[in-house]
């Protein structure tokens, strides 16, 4: 009985910090969108898409959300993250890492 509220209450709490990163995620793109207006480009070799570990945990949440099309699971990741889904520059970049991070993780067994 003990167990079943714990998980409940992690449940909970992991929902709870879910709407807080998908709301500070719609932020981001909202103000990306806003610089773009500006017509600000940040340097593309200075500036990092992803963080440590990052995209193979994407690539793994959008597998695990019924993603299983390279281009289904760009499309999750780029949604993901905030970025512009309809930059293709940046789509193509994605699918060769996304490959990448499918190989490694078949291979993790995960």
């Amino acid at each position: 009985m003990g167990d079943a509220l714990a998980v409940e209450a992690l449940l909970k709490r992991r929902a709870k910090l879910a709407k807080q990163v998908q709301g500070l995620q719609s932020a981001i793109f909202h103000i990306d969108a806003c610089l773009a207006l500006l017509r600000y480009k940040p340097d593309a070799r200075v500036e990092r898409r992803f963080a440590n570990g990052e995209l193979i945990a994407l690539v793994g949440e959008a597998v695990r959300a019924g993603n299983h099309t390279p281009t289904a699971i760009v499309r999750y990741t780029t949604a993901a993250s905030g970025l512009d889904p309809n930059d293709r520059k940046l789509a193509a970049r994605l699918m060769f890492s996304m490959k990448d991070c499918l190989k490694r993780r078949n291979a993790n067994g995960a």
